[in-house]
């Protein structure tokens, strides 16, 4: 700062010129902070933003207790095993589990960037909190409390990678069920306030820099709204409010775009359809425990992807069809897991449940206002929010259907809706045959 105020000073002597001089004293004194610093211009330590957990989470720490009776013996050593392993340096990344005996590289760990990714949106501080959540281990709060403050201290707010809006959007939920698992002891105590006020500073960067791509809903961007709907719908907060209704807009548009009518998210992966079904329901069932609804045509949306994930493995029979892109965090056993138990709570009890109480012992929220039990009434009038999208009720298969009207491109400044996409093709194939005719 001293060598910017001498540069200023330098080049302030009157006249267009100074202006100029002035101009360029600060860009270059900023481009030498940028690469001298490694990239920390403007970054600031997370700072204490009040944030408290409210509402209800699909599962707290005398909750998470009394469901461990359904966990085996071996189960539980398991699960106490992978919590303890980061308090020991030891962190299952992307590529597979790699140990860090000192100072944890939160920059550069593992063998692929994907690991680094891997490794601060924080999954590991979820095995921590769920075998603190069955066990009560002192020693596991205070391991967390350690990581928290030396992830904070090393990752100043928008530096990268830690901070690359998707990590925190996973980021965001890892702390969720951090803050709502860690309870009991001084050390649990200190462990929930730190993962609040972390999830506040998280959501409210995350809102200015949500990943919106030339007005695209893609998969980051549905991602980033789920971070932002636990943070608004569990944390209260300076700004949480707007969170929520930040992340509803995203959510209620991004079902409709991105789901074709037959129920299939439409980039062709069964393992993203997997990850966006359980992300839309568990949106759903947060809101709908904490008395934030989603609209009916959201809602049969959902429930007809949940139809379509019947086709890939929730039964437990076969292994699920790898088909297209796979995201490298991606848990298919888990996954499998919770989406049924995720469907029965939201009023569905008609998906098969698969018994891995590994994943659906932290499921035991109680019965909500079963929202898909609104998904009989008609929707076949254009909905509010998106004129020209509508949804009809398929009687042959039982479930509901998204449809997009599809118009007519003329010359004219008149355009006339085509009912049936078969009509837009006979339209366009009469025109190409009838073109070459005109040009005789």
């Amino acid at each position: 700062m001293n060598g910017l105020i001498s540069e200023l000073r330098a080049a302030a002597g009157g006249g267009p010129r100074s202006v100029v001089s002035l101009v360029w004293a600060v860009c270059a004194w900023m481009l030498r902070r940028l690469f001298r610093g490694g990239g920390r211009v403007n970054h600031r330590q997370p700072g204490t933003v009040s944030a408290v957990p409210r509402g209800l989470f699909f599962c707290d720490a005398h909750g998470a207790r009394a469901a461990s009776v359904m966990l085996g013996a071996a189960d539980l050593d398991a699960l106490r095993i992978r919590g303890e392993g980061p308090l020991n340096g030891r962190f299952v990344l992307s590529t597979g589990t790699e140990e860090f005996p000192g100072t944890v590289p939160w920059r550069t760990a593992g063998r692929d960037l994907e690991d680094t990714f891997t490794l601060n949106r924080m999954h590991f501080l979820r095995d921590i909190a769920r075998a603190y959540a069955v066990s009560g281990s002192e020693r596991l709060a205070q391991g967390a409390a350690r990581l928290l403050d030396a992830w904070m201290a090393d990752n100043p707010v928008g530096s990268l990678p830690a901070w690359e809006s998707y990590s925190v959007a996973e980021r965001i939920v890892n702390l969720a069920w951090t803050a709502w698992l860690f309870d009991g002891t001084d050390a649990a105590a200190q462990v929930r306030g730190m993962a609040s006020s972390l999830v506040a500073v998280s959501a409210l960067f995350l809102e200015r820099n949500l990943e919106r791509r030339n007005g695209d809903y893609n998969n980051h961007l549905i991602n980033d709204a789920r971070g932002l709907w636990y943070a608004g719908v569990l944390f209260d907060f300076a700004g949480a409010g707007r969170c929520r209704r930040t992340a509803r807009d995203i959510l209620e548009r991004a079902i409709r775009e991105k789901v074709t009518a037959g129920g299939w998210y439409d980039e062709g992966s069964t393992a993203y359809h997997l990850l966006l079904t359980r992300a839309f329901l568990e949106c759903l069932l947060l809101g709908s425990l904490n008395g934030y609804t989603f609209s009916a045509v959201y809602r049969c949306i959902a429930q007809r992807m949940l139809s379509c994930c019947r086709y890939l493995g929730l039964d437990g029979t076969q292994p699920v069809p790898l088909i297209g892109d796979v995201c490298p965090d991606n848990n298919i056993p888990e996954l499998i897991a919770v989406i049924p138990r995720l469907a029965y709570l939201l009023g569905d009890p008609s998906t098969p449940a698969v018994p891995d109480d590994r994943f659906t012992v932290w499921y035991r929220a109680p019965a909500p206002d079963r929202p898909f039990s609104g998904c009989t009434q008609d929707l076949t009038v254009p909905d509010a929010e998106r004129t020209g999208t509508f949804a009809s009720h398929d009687r042959h298969a039982g479930v509901w259907m998204r449809c997009q009207r599809r118009r007519r491109r003329t010359r004219s400044t008149t355009r006339t809706p085509i009912r049936a996409s078969s009509t837009a093709t006979s339209a366009i194939r009469l025109n190409r045959t009838a073109s070459p005719r005109r040009a005789a």
